[in-house]
């Protein structure tokens, strides 16, 4: 199994998660059922979740930048650290473990 597994997500968390980093990357993408197109990369991103027990994979294809993986994931948990970070302080306590996400590298 190549790839990378996302743990602790649920699929509006981890979708709010990719569109973010897209969108902050200028990335023009398009959704289909288990593929964001990254048109300009001539990328597909294989995305797999499995939402009852909080686990998801995301794999490149169709790409020649080894990176480009690397760079959507490290985009990707910037916005849970960002989250869990933003719900700490405005609330003043900590938020549940399954409020941020985590990334395990699959090779």
């Amino acid at each position: 199994m190549n790839g990378d597994m996302l743990i602790g997500i649920h699929d509006e968390s981890f979708r709010d998660a990719l569109h973010f980093f897209l969108n902050k990357n200028n990335m023009p993408f398009e959704e289909r059922l288990s593929i964001v197109v990254l048109t300009e990369e001539k990328a597909d991103l294989q995305v797999a979740i499995q939402v009852w027990i909080g686990v998801g994979q995301l794999k490149l294809r169709k790409s020649k930048k080894s990176e480009l993986l690397k760079t959507i994931v490290s985009g990707i948990n910037e916005y849970y650290i960002n989250r869990w970070t933003s719900s700490f302080v405005l609330s003043k306590t900590r938020p549940r473990p399954t409020a941020c996400g985590r990334i395990l590298r699959v090779r």
